[in-house]
């Protein structure tokens, strides 16, 4: 209530001022309901704005952007190797599995990449695979397609992750893992979602 009463007073202001509805291009359709019924804008106004807006969204959606595989590399002791890298988005680190890119978008066999990240950022090779399904990372916003792996029968080879890429490798217990995806520590998507597949595959 109090974040409509405020954008409402902000409208009328902006309104006085001459300033286009347009600027309102954020709210929610809640919030131009409000705004409709204070008249503050008129309703061809709002559903001029939200129909813009979507187009803008739709637009800022990168068509066919692609596809990436994640890998969870499981070894003989039940260990799981993971990266930790720095995300500018959030401002920290975050502990996730081996993922990447697969090359020309969605051409490339989800394995073929899967097994390049792998040996790119963890320095493994993997002689069993089982592919436990794909997610829609981002539907909201992306088209991009999340390939998902278990990789057992580890054995070590050369790391050599890209130019861009600053990660630390490590190995931790699947049960603590599992622990700390389900109490939060864990918040990575592919993560997540890799590790619930795992558990329930295989019992752990």
């Amino acid at each position: 209530a109090a974040m409509v009463t405020a954008s409402i007073a902000m409208m009328e202001v902006l309104k006085a001022r001459g300033v286009k509805p347009d600027v309102a291009a954020g709210l929610s359709l809640g919030e131009y309901c409000a705004l409709v019924a204070a008249g503050v804008m008129s309703a061809d106004d709002a559903i001029s704005t939200v129909r813009q807006r979507g187009i803008l969204m739709q637009e800022a959606v990168p068509v066919g952007e692609g596809a990436m595989a994640a890998i969870l590399a499981l070894d003989e002791q039940n260990n799981v190797s993971l990266v930790r890298q720095f995300r500018y988005p959030f401002g920290k680190l975050l502990l996730e599995l081996p993922a990447g890119k697969l090359d020309h978008g969605t051409e490339e066999d989800p394995l073929v990449g899967a097994k390049r990240e792998l040996s790119e950022e963890a320095g493994l090779e993997a002689a069993h695979w089982t592919y436990l399904g794909c997610i829609l990372a981002s539907p909201g916003f992306s088209s991009e397609v999340l390939h998902m792996y278990l990789a057992r029968q580890l054995t070590p080879t050369p790391r050599h992750p890209d130019e861009d890429e600053f990660l630390d490798v490590l190995t931790m217990p699947f049960d603590e893992l599992f622990a700390q995806v389900m109490d939060g520590t864990v918040t990575d998507a592919k993560t997540v979602a890799t590790v619930l597949k795992t558990k329930y595959l295989l019992g752990l």
